[in-house]
This record gives C-alpha cells, structure tokens and sequence, in this order.
C-alpha cells in the first residue's frame, strides 16, 4: 500500500522493515523515533505524519505544530545535554535528483561534541529565525540543507554538489563514530529497552507541551 518506509511504519503496516514501537511520542501531524542509524544514543528523528519531502511542502498547520514540538525538543535536549547537539534535515524536491535517505520529511536532534553550522557544511547559506521562515526558502531551494545549532538560527544551503549523507558524515566525526552510512550503523536489538532509555527524554517532553494539551496538539 505505501511506497515510502517512514509511511509504512507510521501506519503500522506490517511490511515495515521497523516496527511502530520505534515511536516514542506523536502530536497529531509528527512522530518522534529514534534514529535507525544512530549516532548517539539520544540520536532521535521528527517525522511528519503525512508523506511530504521537506519543509517546502508542509502545510501551514504542519509547519505551525513542527515549529512547536521542535520549540519544546530544543528545550528538552538543552535540558539533558545543555548546548551540545544540532538539528539538521535533508529536504528533496520529488524526482528532482537522488537522495541521501527516505524521502520523507524527518529533522535529526542529535547531541554532538561542538557546535555544527553551515560553515561545517561549506555552503553558501541563507539564516532566518523561524521554522516558517526556513520554509520560505526551503521552496526557493527545494534541494537544501537546513543546519539548526542552540541560541542560533536557521540556516540553509543547497545540497548541490554534496555527497551522499553530508552532514551525518561531519556528525559521526565529531562523535567518533567511523561508520556515517545510516545503512551500516548498528540498530538497537530492542526497541522497547530503547524506550525505556528515553523515558526521561520523553517525560520532560510532555511536561513541555502540557499547555498544548487543551488544543488537541498531543496526541493520546
């Protein structure tokens, strides 16, 4: 029925090569799982619910209630791992050229040993403050890199001319890690012990988004 992995196990559909217990929390348009190939163990994907590519194709409700979650992540990591982590996403125009992973909006927060920036990535880049405002060129762009680090802003670059898995390559540097492709990484054997390891993540997330509960953001 689905095409796309993310799709596939969003849905529950039992062809999934990952099982829905990966999700560790859902609003009613994002999931949060962690990554299948991680560099770290706090190494955690947000995925929108519908199939969309990147920021550029997201509805202004999604991009409202991402701007949100992605608010209160922020605020968790910074909680656990104070200002060492990043958040970065590959966005793809539909058949326009091959991607470097599933072809479905999911933004990476993963903690790192310093502070990544577009200057890492060696891009030209545009910087704005907001998730919205990252959309804007993310439709100019449609092929881009988005690079987030704490107290910054966003930036964003075309993804013309890099190779294959840019950034995650830069990441599993810093972090020691000498294998980058998501492909090779090893997977955690036990989603649910993998739950478990995250409960503080996800507890304080809740708390987090306790005002947001009343507007039927939080998902049950």
């Amino acid at each position: 029925m689905y095409e796309c992995e993310f799709c596939r196990e969003l849905s529950n559909d039992p062809q999934s090569t990952a099982k829905s217990s990966r999700v560790i929390f859902h609003s009613r348009r994002f999931a949060i799982v962690p990554s299948l190939g991680p560099l770290h163990p706090y190494h955690l994907l947000i995925c929108s619910r519908r199939h969309v590519t990147g920021l550029h194709e997201l509805s202004p409700l999604e991009l409202s209630e991402v701007e949100i979650l992605f608010g209160a992540v922020e605020r968790v990591f910074g909680y656990i791992h104070g200002t060492n982590f990043v958040a970065f996403e590959n966005g793809t125009d539909q058949g326009s050229m091959p991607s470097c992973s599933i072809e479905h909006y999911h933004l990476h927060v993963i903690p790192v040993a310093r502070r990544v920036t577009m200057a890492d990535i060696g891009q030209a880049k545009a910087s704005v403050p907001s998730i919205s405002e990252a959309a804007q060129y993310a439709r100019i762009l449609r092929n881009y890199i988005l690079v987030k680090a704490p107290g910054h802003s966003f930036e964003l670059a075309s993804r013309q001319g890099l190779a294959s898995q840019h950034v995650r390559r830069i990441v599993a540097a810093l972090n020691g890690y000498s294998e980058w492709d998501w492909r090779r990484v090893e997977r955690p054997s036990d989603w649910a012990q993998k739950r478990v390891a995250l409960k503080p993540f996800v507890d304080r997330l809740y708390y987090e988004l306790e005002q947001y509960a009343s507007h039927n953001m939080v998902a049950a």
